[in-house]
């Protein structure tokens, strides 16, 4: 349900599009290298800590990730850069804003 709400509130973005829907982080990374993403939504068990994806966010420092918990009362985004920026609103808008904020304004 939290994933179809998530890419409803993107998907209705002119800006934005949900370019593919995949499950693992194999998968993901397979994604990621085929696909000019700017930033990867993951689903959480319930916390927000990524230590298993270092090694893609070093492959493609551009890519930031927008980890959300399965509950939906907490999400990140991630960088290849030692900072952790809370997502202050966890809704829909709130989740766009932290993507519009996460891209750097040359990418968009």
């Amino acid at each position: 349900m939290l994933r179809d709400i998530v890419e409803r509130a993107v998907g209705t973005r002119p800006d934005m599009e949900v370019v593919e829907r995949v499950e693992g982080r194999d998968a993901l990374a397979a994604a990621v290298d085929r696909t000019p993403v700017d930033v990867a939504i993951l689903y959480l068990a319930d916390q927000l800590e990524l230590p298993s994806y270092d090694a893609m966010l070093f492959d493609h420092p551009r890519i930031r990730l927008l980890a959300l918990t399965g509950d939906g009362r907490a999400a990140a985004v991630y960088a290849l850069r030692p900072q952790l920026d809370p997502v202050r609103v966890v809704s829909p808008n709130g989740l766009v804003d932290a993507i519009r904020t996460a891209v750097p304004i040359s990418a968009r």
